[in-house]
């Protein structure tokens, strides 16, 4: 004999054919089965479970109330899509170990109910070993034929993303980023700001706990229960003042004489530092023979690359330093001074 699911099965697919087709006739009546989870399934403690359903009705369903042990869970009036056939979801996760039965009945736009659909799940607890049990027993006493509010405290806080969205170590753009929940992707609430306007949840990239923005989300369950929790510290940037090292000059070599010319290109090496270097400052001097130094026009010069064009003349002696400028605006020591002589045509 074909099991009521078996039957449910195959009417509401000649539900659709036959409308499909133009016919009239329409199988009457409301409807539910539950796809999710299996019966006699076996779970352990602490872990979430998919109440995951459908319901029919040729009136339309207004809602599906799912149960738990003769006590209503959850009442789902939201349906993805519209119809006769529609599909229902809910998250739930157990309180401690012990058989439980999860039964779900739909109602009909004109608010009839459906006979009710069962299944039994065992929750066992750490190092329990489970043994599959097959409970006889049939739909407790309590059918419910009227709506009835269901009781939050069965119901565990949870968001569902609607994009893409950072999990933080606090809630601000100010804190860091420590995972990311992704478009469609459920978490549990384990905390809330006094607003609302962002949501502790259990990281969904690693151990603990992070805080997501309420706007790209979706809370659901009750989220306004879940308890009020003071922002963390935030984060004190860290103060850099360490400098740069000196950079070490290249061309032109020390004591070399390059020959007449115009300009000459100075080279040194980069260097590097944790904050970036945004530049380097050369400072240059020439004398006509008489050691007495003096600074060329503009300098010390400002330069983001490792060389600098300038200026000379030939006939005198030049000497060139050069220092770098890290991103927090240390600046380094200079380095050793460089001479080079342009001796005249």
């Amino acid at each position: 004999m074909k099991s009521k699911r078996d039957l449910i099965a195959l009417l509401i697919p000649l539900t659709i054919l036959l409308a499909g087709c133009g016919g009239t006739s329409q199988v009457e009546g409301t409807f539910v089965w539950i796809d999710a989870p299996i019966h006699d399934l076996t779970l352990p403690l602490g872990e979430i479970l998919t109440i995951d359903g459908h319901a029919s009705s040729a009136k339309g369903i207004s809602r599906v109330q799912i149960w738990i042990d003769d006590e209503v869970l959850e009442s789902v009036e939201d349906f993805p899509g519209s119809g006769s056939l529609v599909h229902f979801e809910h998250l739930w996760k157990p309180a401690q170990p012990g058989d439980y039965e999860i039964m779900a009945v739909a109602y009909s736009g004109e608010d009839s109910a459906s006979d009710p659909d069962t299944v039994t799940i065992h929750v066992v607890g750490e190092g329990e070993i489970a043994l599959a049990v097959v409970s006889p027993t049939p739909v407790g006493s309590a059918t419910p034929t009227e709506e009835i509010t269901p009781t939050p405290t069965t119901c565990v806080p949870f968001v569902v993303a609607k994009q893409d969205a950072n999990c933080r170590s606090g809630p601000g753009s100010v804190y860091d980023v420590l995972g990311y929940l992704l478009d469609g992707e459920m978490a549990l609430i384990d905390g809330r700001l006094s607003d609302s306007s962002w949501w502790r949840i259990a990281n969904p990239d690693g151990g603990g706990s992070c805080w997501v923005w309420s706007s790209p989300v979706e809370a659901q369950c009750n989220p306004e229960g879940a308890p009020v929790l003071e922002a963390p510290p935030t984060p004190t940037p860290e103060v850099d003042d360490d400098p740069p090292p000196a950079p070490s000059l290249s061309s032109p070599s020390n004591g070399s004489e390059p020959g007449c010319s115009s300009f000459i290109d100075l080279t040194w090496q980069a260097v590097s530092d944790p904050s970036g270097i945004s530049g380097y400052k050369i400072e240059v001097q020439r004398h006509p023979g008489d050691n007495n130094w003096v600074s060329v026009v503009g300098s010390p010069f400002g330069a983001t690359e490792t060389t600098k064009n300038i200026s000379i003349e030939c006939g005198y002696t030049y000497r060139w330093r050069v220092r770098a400028i890290d991103g927090a605006g240390n600046q380094s020591a200079w380095s050793s001074w460089f001479t080079f002589n342009i001796p005249l045509p």
